[in-house]
């Protein structure tokens, strides 16, 4: 039986990602934060092997109690994908405060080192896992003004992925990244419109990305043929240059 634990499961991404891969798992662990309504408006289409699980990321009590569900029932995922992050934020870097970079860094790198640290041993025994991470562009491009807390938490998850990666690749887990540009979903709901605009005129496709596009990448390096890639960050740019 394998399972398989998305993060951030409730976003457009999320949902879009749990359609793809549905034949592929026998449970389906998706996690949401405030509203489980599109996880099981889903689950009621695929059945009992998608499990909506709540946990806020910002408290570290909330991200034990979601492991302990998962472990109690002993349905161990060996594929972890992690998607979880706070909407897009803008201010100069003068605006923010110390809590904003801690809540930012709760959210997306301490709640996912717990999350592993109680799953990675089972993938481990078993030798075999993947486990994907969701970054930004911006890692492997110019940084964007006013997104400190942001930019610093991808960086952070960055470094987390190229460590486990080298650390894991010969215990039979992969471990990769995925870079998007901007992604017309509600995490960019706070974006100034004329900067969406804008981003759409420089694509290729002259359009921000939509979650289909993204979704197949994180499907391919969840799969058998991704075997011989680990420690890999693949930017999903529709061509735009990164520099």
């Amino acid at each position: 039986m394998r399972g398989i634990l998305i993060t951030g499961g409730s976003s457009e991404l999320g949902i879009d990602l749990i359609e793809r891969i549905q034949d592929k798992y026998d449970v389906i662990w998706g996690h949401y934060n405030k509203s489980a309504e599109t996880l099981t408006e889903l689950a009621g289409r695929i059945g009992p092997k998608l499990i909506p699980v709540q946990a806020d990321f910002s408290d570290s009590k909330s991200v034990s109690n979601l492991i302990n569900i998962i472990a109690q029932t002993e349905n161990w995922p060996l594929d972890i994908v992690h998607l979880s992050a706070i909407g897009a934020r803008n201010k100069p870097f003068s605006g923010w405060q110390a809590e904003d970079f801690e809540e930012e860094f709760l959210v997306e790198v301490s709640s996912i080192i717990k999350i592993l640290d109680a799953f990675l041993p089972h993938m481990v025994e078993e030798h075999s896992g993947k486990v994907i991470f969701m970054l930004s562009s911006f890692v492997e491009g110019v940084s964007p003004k006013y997104q400190s807390p942001y930019i610093v938490s991808k960086y952070a998850l960055y470094g987390l992925m190229k460590n486990l990666a080298a650390e894991y690749s010969d215990k039979g887990i992969r471990i990769n990244a995925v870079s998007p540009d901007m992604i017309d979903t509600k995490f960019n709901d706070k974006v100034v419109r004329k900067i969406k605009e804008l981003n759409a005129e420089k694509s290729p496709l002259k359009r921000n990305l939509k979650p289909s596009d993204v979704t197949p990448v994180i499907e391919f390096l969840l799969s058998e043929r991704a075997e011989s890639i680990s420690g890999m960050n693949i930017p999903v740019t529709a061509g735009i240059e990164l520099v």
